[in-house]
């Protein structure tokens, strides 16, 4: 985990706080990690976060500006082909 946070965490997804609590299921024996993170800058003045809220009445608007968003920050779709 320290590892994916040091290189994953912080440098793609830009991470500059993050908890997280590691579970163990009893079931499937799996051991995995919840986390939160916070991306710098997502919460300043037109950030996501703001926007969200700005369009938080407009749910189509919101999904493009989030979509968009990914998009951008990460580098990944949302795109889902109905058909």
């Amino acid at each position: 985990m320290e590892f994916f946070i040091e290189h994953i965490g912080k440098n793609v997804f830009r991470m500059t706080f993050h908890r997280g609590r590691l579970e163990f299921s009893k079931g499937r024996g799996q051991i995995h990690l919840h986390l939160v993170g916070i991306i710098d800058g997502v919460t300043q003045e037109g950030g996501i976060q703001s926007l969200m809220h700005m369009y938080r009445e407009d749910i189509m608007n919101q999904a493009q500006i989030l979509a968009d968003w990914v998009r951008t920050t990460f580098i990944m779709t949302a795109e889902f082909d109905e058909d």
